[in-house]
């Protein structure tokens, strides 16, 4: 029997989404765009190759214009792992690679599972 929280939320899946909140800080406003213009044949890369991607962008935060946060959302967790292992993310994103360069600080990395879809007052997304 479902509860009413379940009804208004939908059911808990047994493979929860997965997301990946990457927020970074830039010494300057350059500094970030120049990150920006590095990054984008990852998305694009992510978006024609990585099908169990099913989000990758880059937010700009609305106060500090120094700040960034790249949002990615996986079929799963297990499924998110195959995308650091791609030779562009490695040449553009580990840790000391070209575009990492700009950073005033290390990245700011949070995990999240999306345990409930869809629903009348869940959320929604395509």
């Amino acid at each position: 029997m479902e509860t009413n929280q379940e009804s208004k939320l939908g059911a808990e899946t047994k493979d929860p989404q997965f997301v990946l909140l990457v927020n970074l800080k830039f010494a300057s406003v350059e500094d970030r765009q120049t990150f920006e213009k590095k990054l984008v044949p990852l998305v694009e890369y992510v978006g024609k190759n990585e099908q169990y991607a099913l989000s990758y962008c880059m937010l700009r935060d609305e106060k500090d214009e120094t700040k960034l946060t790249i949002f990615e959302r996986y079929e799963t967790q297990a499924k998110m792992s195959g995308h650091s292992s791609s030779p562009l993310f490695q040449k553009l994103i580990r840790p000391g690679a070209e575009a990492y360069k700009a950073l005033s600080a290390p990245p700011v990395k949070s995990y999240q599972k999306l345990f409930f879809h869809g629903g009348i007052n869940g959320y929604f997304s395509k």
